[in-house]
């Protein structure tokens, strides 16, 4: 599910595992080298660059002085952006103030959160499922809208944060090499 708000208007992905229920998950820390390498900006909330162009991101909800907190995805498609947390909007996440004033002061007319929660609970997969949503969503852009958005997000991760999710983001990262 897909909720439409209105608005009015670093470092490493330090990713280092999961929880011992998935014991074959990367452990290797996916640096911001390796993002780049992927074809993908990132960058933290309080640097977001003006000259964003219709794309996918990562941002870290950390300041760029930070040690980095949390990590997420957005998508730039003129006049909408499409925002995910891998963890839903589950634990009180939202898009940052910072996102939404960003779209606000570049005239953008909605952004689209997702709900669905891909995240399995205490597990630091953020990083991971933010990376591959990244990539996996870029053959959409110019396409989408809320029921792209939404088909997309279901066609590739059950809600509730289930093992399956999981099984689908490591067998991507061996496969890339981010292992």
């Amino acid at each position: 599910m897909v909720s439409s708000i209105e608005p009015k208007l670093g470092g490493e992905l330090a990713i280092v595992g999961v929880d011992k229920n998935f014991n074959n998950f990367p452990s290797k820390l996916i640096s911001s080298e390796d993002i780049e390498n992927m074809g993908i900006e990132w960058m933290c909330r309080d640097n977001i660059p003006d000259n964003l162009k219709n794309d996918s991101y990562i941002i870290n909800t950390d300041v760029s002085s930070g040690p980095g907190m949390h990590w997420q995805c957005f998508v730039i498609q003129f006049p909408f952006i499409f925002w995910i947390d891998p963890f839903g909007m589950n634990f009180g996440m939202k898009p940052t103030k910072e996102i939404i004033k960003w779209g606000k002061d570049h005239h953008f007319n909605k952004l689209y959160a997702s709900e669905m929660d891909i995240q399995p609970k205490f597990s630091n997969a953020c990083g991971h499922i933010s990376l591959y949503i990244a990539i996996h969503i870029k053959p959409l852009i110019g396409k989408l809208n809320e029921q792209s958005f939404d088909k997309f997000l279901s066609d590739n991760f059950d809600d509730g944060g289930t093992k399956n999710n999981m099984k689908e983001v490591i067998n991507w990262t061996n496969k890339v090499g981010l292992t």
